[in-house]
């Protein structure tokens, strides 16, 4: 894999060497190629993205030699062309299309990987659901793109990433407790809700899985945990489905090993 942007920007050339730019205008542009790889990326984005609402005159220009200045390291990299003989970075009437090819770019591998991952669900195949989000998730490395200035356009990414990445999560953890697995992905849970503390379905996921290894006790302070934080920070009590569940563990429920209740009941 030659690009990496699931982490620090990472541009590795066959001797595996980073060779991504240095310069941060180079390294924000060519980031912005490589999220939107194989699509058009039009100047005016390229524009926007790099300069906001202040471009100065010579936009059109300077980003012309930014383009160039990016072919360039390509070339000395060996990273001209694709393994299947496309040009790279090709300039079109509209902008520019980055071209990779399968296995090149993280991203692209990453979102294949999750489509598998979602497939193995739908299909009931929880087991196989489990192991391709476990794999998806492998390619992060880092916060993505955590060493470039983002504009506009690159936040929009981030945040769409960072959807991708949280819903693999809530995949990964539903179907693991699903299977009987919720003990190995404990740690995961504990560190997903506290990176994200308004989220109610991992809360719900650990709840379930403290619940199923026999520690109910730690389950309601979970949900305790949860309705706190929901009520001063939103104003909000939990949902019904978590009342619910709260109401299955105070009533000493047996486990329900196999049950997708997290994420689709």
């Amino acid at each position: 894999m030659n690009f990496h942007i699931l982490g620090p920007l990472q541009v590795s050339d066959f001797g595996q060497t980073n060779c991504a730019p240095r310069a941060p205008k180079q390294r924000q542009l060519l980031s912005l190629f490589l999220a939107h790889a194989d699509l058009v990326v039009t100047v005016d984005r390229c524009i926007d993205e790099l300069w906001v609402d202040r471009p100065p005159a010579s936009a059109q220009s300077t980003l012309h030699t930014y383009v160039m200045q990016i072919r360039r390291l390509l070339g000395h990299s060996d990273l001209a062309e694709t393994p299947d003989g496309r040009v790279r970075l090709v300039t079109t009437e509209r902008g520019y299309i980055f071209h990779t090819s399968e296995g090149e770019l993280d991203l692209t591998s990453m979102r294949a990987t999750a489509e598998r991952a979602t497939r193995a669900e739908d299909r009931g195949d929880l087991r196989s659901a489990s192991r391709h989000a476990a794999a998806a998730l492998a390619f992060w490395h880092g916060q993505t793109l955590a060493d470039v200035r983002c504009g506009p356009e690159l936040r929009a990414f981030l945040s769409g990433v960072e959807e991708e990445q949280v819903g693999l999560h809530e995949l990964y953890f539903d179907a693991s407790i699903a299977i009987g697995e919720s003990r190995k992905v404990m740690s995961a849970l504990r560190l997903a809700t506290h990176q994200h503390p308004l989220n109610e379905t991992f809360h719900l996921q650990l709840m379930t899985a403290l619940r199923d290894q026999g520690r109910p006790v730690q389950a309601l302070e979970a949900y305790s945990s949860l309705r706190r934080r929901l009520n001063s920070e939103l104003g909000l009590d939990p949902t019904a489905k978590a009342q619910r569940l709260q109401r299955d563990i105070l009533a000493s429920s047996p486990p329900r090993t196999g049950a997708r209740s997290v994420r689709t009941a």
